[in-house]
């Protein structure tokens, strides 16, 4: 009889996944007797619920790297901004605390440093809000190494690269590039003519969010969409 009962479950369970693969029409209703036999018996189907499949058109980063790749002179590296704006998908503006902690330069230094007594060229500039002052990078600033030498890297890409840390996850739609309040042409020549801005939560994996390319200034928003992290 133990047996039988083994078969009966056996012939169930296959039953039961032959009718999971036929959707569409009525289900089984299987029961197992006492004497060890399985009856069905049909019952009627039951409407099944669509797979939801959510979109997302951007993502959550705590860091914001921009990378510069050319300046209005072609021959600059030391470029310059006077502010970046972030913007939410209501478009408002993301408030962002101005201190040292909150935007860095990566692989670079500031054209004065801060032991110069002279702040108007830190990388904590592009978060004042202020069109007057402006983040300038060294273009000159060279590693003992030689991994970076005059501004660049050994892939010739421009090194300085400015990271903006939000504190926590945050979701950007648009962001965009303020120039200092000046019509000074040495200044001009050195505003971001291409760039990149990429997305990370630990400086490691970054995915790239937005190319800017022969750009004008002033700019629009640039929109950003969600890259996949390398």
């Amino acid at each position: 009889m133990a047996g039988l009962r083994r078969h009966a479950f056996a012939l169930l369970s296959v039953l039961s996944t032959a009718i999971a693969a036929e959707p569409s029409h009525g289900a089984q209703k299987m029961t197992v007797a006492a004497d060890g036999l399985v009856h069905s018996e049909e019952v009627a189907a039951t409407p099944q619920t669509p797979m939801l499949t959510l979109e997302t058109t951007s993502c959550p980063y705590r860091y914001y790297l921009l990378q510069v790749l050319a300046c209005s002179h072609a021959a600059e590296t030391g470029w310059t901004i006077a502010d970046i704006a972030f913007f939410d998908h209501e478009e408002s503006p993301i408030k962002l605390e101005a201190t040292r902690s909150s935007v860095f330069l990566w692989g670079g230094v500031p054209k004065v440093a801060a032991t110069d007594n002279d702040h108007m060229f830190e990388a904590v500039q592009v978060l004042d809000g202020i069109p007057e002052t402006r983040f300038q990078f060294e273009s000159l600033y060279t590693t003992a190494d030689k991994s970076i030498d005059k501004g660049r890297l050994a892939n010739g890409d421009i090194a300085g690269r400015l990271v903006i840390d939000m504190k926590r996850s945050r979701t950007v739609s648009s962001y965009q590039l303020i120039p200092p309040h000046s019509t000074d042409e040495a200044i001009n020549k050195l505003l971001p003519k291409e760039w990149k801005l990429k997305g990370s939560n630990d400086l490691v994996a970054w995915a790239d969010l937005s190319h800017v390319t022969d750009a004008a200034f002033p700019t629009e928003k640039a929109k950003i969409t969600c890259g996949e992290l390398l």
